[in-house]
């Protein structure tokens, strides 16, 4: 354990100085040379079983110079081998140790280099494996494959490099200094920590989001991200870096394809979720999830079989199920983008990244950062970083616009759908709360006041009730017209209507639906046959004096418009108190 807490803290060092490395000069004690320039391989119907073989083949002329920057083998059932000698004359460079890098992760193409040198004074070769896999020396600290060779080989007889798995080599070769592959492990294991700590980061953020909104999108994003990380810390060789052993077990107990499938699955629900595809279109949430689950599948069938003839055509099939889900997941998203749903522009655009990185994995292309070459699997940690940016970014449009959706429903369910006003049930809820629990600004008081439309079930009976409707409208957008920001209009049901006003004098008031009862009055409606009519309104007021409650003053109100009407309607009476 003390081992892996000194990584971590490792790695949270190199983290926080990610930023100064571009300060640090590369002297000449970290030289570099490319080793892929003078390596020869091994080509036509011959093959060699050993290393005494390959060197019998290296001095009858059978191994043929490598073209290209890289070391590419094909698949077959007999191991690969190239070779290369070193000359070490210069005595400046003698006395170092020396590192042999192939600039990525090996993990089902297995690599040997086997060393010239002298055991018991005879030429032999000693039999290296790549620094993650040999248990039997000392780790490099290094999150790629290398070999750590000394000064004691034989300068006289090649290098030779064996090859060998499931999957074909893309690699290149390169002869360091221990200082310069030091150097270039800092700047590699300081990118790592930086993406792994953005996208472990956005997860921890919305995994607290989580538990503030209760919405399941967060949880499966979390879900998304976790696994995306853990398949991403296989692939890097990052778990070989935290401990070898660990990296090891994990790497054979749960594969890459497996750990593959998993997050292809998070993160298809996770978009399924996110886009409302089951409500939106549920086909295409359907082929997304299908295509999600074949992927699981088949990294479930490599579980075991990482040694087998089949794991290669697994391995492919899962690069095709790959891009079928990106594309699956890309079209609904483009669909919503063209509809006009703001979140899924970042959304789109943040599996486009995850895709683009998917792509340059697959064709074996290696960023370069400062100067260092970083593996391929850096790719998809990169893009997996600006892709949770993104992602978090559309959660936040996403909360923006459910906010804007709860707001707008929110008002919907407090408005009268035909006038415009406040409706009934907010009368209810929101009249005792003003009345009887907020307190009053010294030296005004609230006006109750209750408006009823003369004759207006006569009015529908002779003209329809399209007309009635308008009628209301009508005097809704009148009583809008006449009261102040501070006041409240409801439509109480049918053709009453309820305003509450704070006023000074109980004057005001009545002066105000003096003025709204006279504007309606004014109004010209026209009806069927081309007449043109007026409708008038009758008002009952009633002024809180001493705390009365809502209730009381709508009974106050109710009758002061009942005495208005009887007394001859198109009135306002205000009520003795």
């Amino acid at each position: 354990m003390g081992g892996i807490s000194a990584r971590w803290f490792c790695c949270l060092w190199l983290l926080l100085m990610s930023g100064a490395v571009s300060g640090f000069e590369i002297t000449a004690e970290t030289q570099s040379e490319d080793l892929t320039r003078h390596i020869f391989h091994l080509q036509g119907p011959d093959a060699a079983v050993s290393v005494v073989d390959a060197e019998r083949l290296w001095r009858e002329g059978l191994f043929k110079p490598v073209t290209g920057d890289t070391l590419i083998t094909s698949l077959n059932a007999m191991p690969e081998w190239f070779g290369f000698q070193l000359q070490l004359s210069d005595d400046a460079l003698r006395g170092r140790e020396w590192v042999i890098s192939t600039q990525d992760v090996m993990h089902l193409t297995r690599l040997v280099l086997h060393v010239p040198v002298f055991i018991d004074g005879q030429p032999g070769y000693q039999r290296l494996q790549d620094s993650l896999h040999n248990f039997d020396q000392p780790a490099m600290g290094t999150p790629i494959s290398s070999f750590l060779i000394d000064q004691s080989f034989d300068e006289s007889r090649p290098f030779f490099v064996e090859v060998d798995g499931k999957l074909p080599l893309n690699a290149r070769l390169l002869l360091q200094s221990r200082s310069a592959a030091s150097w270039e492990s800092t700047i590699r294991i300081a990118f790592f920590c930086l993406a792994f700590g953005v996208v472990l980061g956005l997860g921890i953020y919305n995994l607290i989001l989580y538990f503030f909104v209760r919405d399941k999108v967060y949880l499966l994003y979390v879900v998304y991200a976790l696994t995306m990380l853990i398949w991403q810390m296989q692939i890097s060789g990052f778990f070989f870096f935290l401990d070898r052993q660990f990296g090891n077990d994990f790497y054979h107990a749960l594969s890459p394809n497996f750990t593959t499938g998993i997050a292809n699955l998070a993160g298809s629900l996770f978009t399924i979720s996110f886009l409302r595809l089951r409500y939106q279109n549920q086909w295409q949430g359907a082929a997304i999830l299908l295509v999600a689950l074949a992927n699981l599948f088949i990294g479930l069938a490599t579980l075991g079989e990482l040694d087998s003839s089949i794991y290669t055509l697994l391995h492919r099939s899962q690069f095709v199920l790959s891009g079928l889900s990106a594309a699956a997941i890309v079209i609904p998203t483009i669909i919503l983008v063209r509809k006009g749903f703001r979140f899924a522009l970042p959304f789109m655009l943040a599996w486009g990244f995850l895709g683009t990185g998917i792509v340059l994995l697959a064709v074996g292309y290696r960023p370069v950062l400062y100067g260092v070459q970083f593996p391929v699997g850096y790719n998809v940690l990169s893009s997996m970083a600006i892709e949770m940016i993104l992602m978090s970014y559309a959660l936040g449009l996403r909360i923006k616009g459910i906010q804007s959706e709860a707001s707008r429903l929110e008002a919907l369910s407090i408005t009268d759908g035909l006038t415009g006003l406040y409706n009934q049930r907010h009368l209810h809820n929101l009249g005792p709360e003003l009345l009887e629990k907020t307190p009053q600004v010294p030296g005004f008081k609230w006006a109750y006041v209750i408006i009823d439309i003369d004759h207006f079930k006569s009015f529908n009976d002779n003209y329809g009730h399209q007309i009635g409707d308008r009628v209301l409208k009508m005097l809704g957008k009148t009583i809008e017209q006449h009261i102040r920001h501070e006041d409240y209009a409801f439509r109480a049901g049918g053709e009453e209507f309820v305003l509450l006003m704070s006023v000074r004098q109980q004057e005001q008031a009545v002066a105000v639906m003096e003025r709204i009862r006279e504007s309606f009055q004014q109004l010209e409606i026209e009806v069927p046959g081309g007449q043109v009519v007026n409708c008038s309104l009758s008002a009952g007021v009633a002024v809180q004096h001493r705390g009365e409650t809502a209730q009381q003053l709508f009974e106050i109100a109710d009758k002061a418009l009942y005495k208005a009407k009887g007394a001859g309607r198109n009135r306002v009476l205000l009520a003795v108190a």
